[in-house]
């Protein structure tokens, strides 16, 4: 039943982005934000291949090691991300939009 509820679930999910794009997207840009809107699923591809290969590298007995580095690796980006968002100006009032 589980699987069932997931699967329509993203259904539902990827045909509204799907509209969405078609809606939004100017027309002569639309193979472009389709293309972008392959783009996030590079973090899931990426994810899985740094995982595989520490854990090549550490053995599978250092599961607690390679979940420890993950989580900094994130931690580190997050952060990152976070820095980037505040330095991006916001279109009203001239503002930074956390600060």
């Amino acid at each position: 039943m589980s699987v069932v509820l997931f699967t329509a679930g993203e259904i539902l999910c990827f045909i509204i982005g799907e509209v969405l794009i078609s809606n939004l997207a100017p027309e002569h840009l639309r193979g472009a934000y389709y293309g972008a809107s392959g783009l996030q699923f590079i973090g899931q591809s990426a994810g899985a291949w740094v995982g595989g290969i520490l854990l090549n590298i550490l053995g599978a007995g250092h599961g607690i090691v390679v979940f420890r580095i993950l989580i900094i690796a994130f931690l580190f980006f997050q952060y990152g991300q976070t820095l980037l968002i505040r330095d991006i100006p916001s279109k009203e009032n001239n503002k930074t939009i956390l600060s």
